[in-house]
C-alpha cells in the first residue's frame, strides 16, 4: 500500500476524502509530517512529482485543502485498543508511544481522533497560524524558555545533524522543519518535543528565546549603521553584496507565518549590510558617543593646542 503497489477495497479516492474533509488513513503519519507546513511548498524542498501528488491528494486536511469549514471530527464509535473512545485522549499526547499500544494503535488513534488528538487545522486549540514557536510550546506542554542557557548565549559548538550551527536559525522559526528535515518517526506535532529541546537549549540567541543583557536596539543600531553583534557574522556570510529587498528569491520558507518573521530580522538586524544607513562621521577634535549617538568633543591632551616645540619634543 505505502509503495503504492495496490490499493485496499475500503480505501477512500481523493475525491471522497476531500468531501469527508479527511486525510487517508493508510498514509496518516505521512500526512502528520507536514501539519503547521506548507504544502504547496513541497516542490521548492525537493520533493519529486510523485511525493507531491499523494501529499495534495492524500492529505486534504492536513494541507488546508477543504475549504472554509472542514469537517474535522472524532470518530464517535472508534475505540481503541485499549476499550478508549477518542473523549479520552483529550489533553493526552496522540504522537507518542503508550503502554499497551503498538505504533498501529497509535496511529489508529491519530487517523480517528483528529480533533481531541488537536489536529484539526482549523480548530483554535491547535492552528497552525501565527506564531508556530508558541504552538509548539502549547504542544509540549512546556515554555521553551524554561531550556534557554542561564547565561543567553549560543553554544558556538552546537551543530544539528552534523550540518548546522545556531546561526543557520536567525531570522528562521526554530524549527528542524525549516531546513527541511523529515525525521521518519515523526508521527505528528506533538513529536517535535524530542528533536528540538538540545536546539532550544543549545541556541537560545538565533532561536529567539532571550536577548542577552546590553543587547542594541533597531533604532541604536540605525544611528551607527551597525549589524546586530549577534548576528553580525549571519548579516554579512550571507548577505553582504547581495540586494537585501530581493531576498524571497534566494531564500525558500515553508513554515506559515516565517515569511514576516525573516523579513523583520534581515531588516532590523542587518541594516549596515543592508545599505538602510551611512554610517555617522564625526570632524576634527571630536570623538563618536555612541551612547547617545552623536559627537562630542575631545578631551584636551597636552599637545592639544599646537604643534609641539622642539624642547618639548626632546622631552
Amino acid at each position: 500500500v505505502t509503495c503504492g503497489i495496490c490499493e485496499p477495497p475500503s480505501r477512500f479516492q481523493p475525491s471522497k476524502l476531500l468531501e469527508d474533509c479527511t486525510d487517508d488513513a493508510y498514509v496518516i503519519a505521512f500526512c502528520l509530517r507536514w501539519t503547521g507546513l506548507n504544502c504547496t511548498k513541497a516542490m521548492d524542498m525537493g520533493f519529486d512529482a510523485r511525493y507531491v501528488q499523494t501529499l495534495h491528494t492524500r492529505c486534504p486536511l492536513t494541507c488546508g485543502k477543504c475549504g472554509s469549514s472542514p469537517s474535522c471530527q472524532d470518530s464517535s464509535t472508534f475505540v481503541d485498543a485499549s476499550g478508549f473512545d477518542c473523549a479520552s485522549w483529550v489533553g493526552h499526547d496522540c504522537s507518542s508511544m503508550h503502554a499497551g499500544y503498538t505504533l498501529k494503535g497509535i496511529l489508529q488513534v491519530q487517523a480517528a481522533c483528529r480533533s481531541s488528538c488537536g489536529f484539526c487545522p482549523h480548530d483554535s486549540s491547535s492552528s497552525t497560524s501565527g506564531d508556530i514557536g508558541q504552538s509548539i510550546r502549547r504542544l509540549s506542554r512546556h515554555d521553551t524558555r524554561d531550556l534557554a542557557r542561564s547565561s543567553c548565549e549560543d553554544n558556538p559548538n552546537y551543530v544539528v545533524a552534523s550540518t548546522f550551527v545556531c546561526g543557520a536559525f536567525v531570522g528562521r522559526f526554530c524549527s528542524y522543519a525549516s531546513l527541511y528535515l523529515e525525521p521518519r518517526w515523526l508521527l505528528g506535532p506533538h513529536g517535535v518535543w524530542k528533536w528540538h529541546t538540545s536546539l532550544w537549549t543549545e541556541c537560545p540567541v538565533s532561536c529567539g528565546l532571550c536577548d542577552p543583557t546590553g543587547r542594541p536596539s533597531t533604532w541604536d543600531l540605525m544611528q551607527e549603521c551597525e549589524d546586530d553583534p549577534y548576528s553580525a557574522s549571519w548579516c554579512s556570510y550571507n548577505w553582504k553584496g547581495q540586494e537585501c529587498n530581493a531576498w524571497e528569491q534566494s531564500v525558500t520558507l515553508v513554515l506559515q507565518g516565517e515569511s514576516d518573521r525573516f523579513n523583520t530580522t534581515l531588516f532590523s538586524q542587518c541594516p549596515y549590510t543592508c545599505g538602510l544607513c551611512t554610517k555617522p562621521t564625526c570632524g576634527p577634535g571630536t570623538v563618536r558617543d555612541r551612547v547617545n549617538h552623536t559627537c562630542t568633543d575631545c578631551f584636551p591632551g597636552r599637545y592639544a593646542a599646537g604643534v609641539r616645540s622642539g624642547a618639548e619634543a626632546a622631552v
